[in-house]
């Protein structure tokens, strides 16, 4: 399993990649149902209902690994916003800005927020016409202009 590579599956709404001690690592990304949890109080363990259908998943994606074993299970939290894409903006309050619900995929972006998050610290605004800081935008909820991806994927539309 050493050349096991890593797998993102944009259908199933999976993800693969090999772990230490030679396990491989199987997770979900089907937000189909979105729940509020309490991180204060989150179990952070699948469920039996979550495993069996993920399982299920993993076996009909790679058939060799339906009679795998499971070694554990983590279940995580997203920090999400309404439109699955984070806000970096500047709030009422002074000095305050804001660069959160990243989903999980904030690290992917970090040299892009790192420029936003400096420039609106700095002059308000985005240096780079690339990173439109209206895109980011906290009262764009309010306003009822949620951000939607120009390049979305078929049936992944919560993974960005």
């Amino acid at each position: 399993m050493n050349s096991l590579p890593v797998f993102s599956d944009l259908v199933s709404l999976q993800y693969v990649r090999p772990d230490v001690g030679g396990e491989i690592l199987f997770g979900n990304s089907d937000l189909a149902t979105i729940e509020t949890a309490d991180p204060d109080a989150y179990s952070n363990r699948a469920d039996s209902d979550f495993l069996e259908a993920t399982v299920e998943k993993l076996a009909h994606r790679f058939p060799g690994l339906a009679d795998g074993a499971v070694a554990s299970t983590y279940a995580g939290c997203y920090d999400v916003t309404p439109d699955f894409n984070p806000v970096m903006s500047r709030t009422d309050i002074e000095g305050l800005v804001l660069a959160v619900g990243f989903s999980g995929h904030g690290f992917k972006i970090a040299p892009a927020v790192g420029r936003l998050v400096a420039d609106l610290v700095v002059d308000g605004r985005s240096s780079d016409p690339r990173i439109p800081e209206s895109d980011f935008r906290l009262s764009r909820f309010a306003e009822g202009q949620k951000l939607s991806s120009p390049h979305p994927y078929a049936a992944a539309g919560q993974l960005r």
